[in-house]
C-alpha cells in the first residue's frame, strides 16, 4: 500500500530519486515544493500529486507517469526528453516550461489551453488531437514534431523555428504564424519557394 504522506512547502536540492538509487519520493501529494537539480531517470511517479510545485535543473528520463498530477507546475531548464505527459492525470493539469528539453514528449489528447512554451527543445514532440487553443511556443525548436488532428486556435508560433503542420488536419483558426513558418504550411506540398 502506497504511502499517503503530504509534503508542504519545502525544498529538495541535489536529491537522487532515480530508480538506479533505490529512493523513492514517499510522499503522494507534494504542495508548494521546489525540486532543484533532483534526479527522477526511471523513476515512478504513477499516483503522484504535484499542486503549484517548480521543477529546476531536473531530470525525468524514462519516468513512469501513469495518472501523474501536475497542476500548476513549473519546469525550467530540465530534461524531459521523452516523457508521457499524455499518461498524466487530466485533472486540474497545467504546466508551464522554460528552456526545457522536450524532444520526443507525448501531449496527444491533452487540454494544454494557454500553456507556454518558452526557449524548449520539441523536437519530434507527439500532438495528436491536443487542444493548444491559445498556447505560445516562444522561441521552440519544433523540428520534426508531429500535429495531427489539433485545435489550434489563436495558438501562437511567430518565433517558432522548423515548424511544419498539415492545415488540413489541424484548426488553425486564429493561430499566429511567422513567413518563415508558413512555409511550413506547405511542406506536404513539396512547393518550393525562393525569395
Amino acid at each position: 500500500m502506497k504511502n499517503t504522506q503530504l509534503v508542504d512547502d519545502t525544498h529538495f536540492n541535489d536529491r537522487d530519486f532515480s530508480a538506479a538509487s533505490g529512493a523513492t519520493l514517499g510522499a503522494t501529494r507534494y504542495t508548494e515544493c521546489t525540486f532543484t537539480r533532483c534526479d527522477f531517470t526511471g523513476a515512478n511517479l504513477g499516483g503522484i500529486e504535484f499542486l503549484d510545485c517548480s521543477f529546476v535543473h531536473c531530470t525525468f528520463a524514462q519516468c513512469s507517469s501513469r495518472n501523474t498530477g501536475l497542476k500548476t507546475v513549473r519546469f525550467e531548464h530540465c530534461k524531459l526528453t521523452g516523457f508521457n505527459f499524455a499518461d498524466c492525470s487530466g485533472f486540474l493539469f497545467a504546466i508551464e516550461v522554460s528552456h526545457c528539453a522536450l524532444d520526443y514528449a507525448n501531449f496527444s489528447s491533452m487540454r494544454l489551453q494557454k500553456t507556454v512554451f518558452d526557449s524548449c527543445s520539441l523536437k519530434e514532440a507527439e500532438f495528436t488531437e491536443t487542444d493548444l487553443t491559445e498556447a505560445v511556443f516562444n522561441k521552440c525548436n519544433v523540428d520534426g514534431a508531429y500535429f495531427d488532428r489539433c485545435t489550434l486556435k489563436k495558438t501562437d508560433f511567430r518565433t517558432a523555428t522548423n515548424l511544419v503542420l498539415d492545415p488540413e488536419r489541424n484548426s488553425l483558426n486564429g493561430a499566429r504564424i511567422s513567413l518563415d513558418g508558413a512555409l511550413g504550411l506547405l511542406a506536404k506540398y513539396g512547393v518550393e519557394i525562393e525569395m
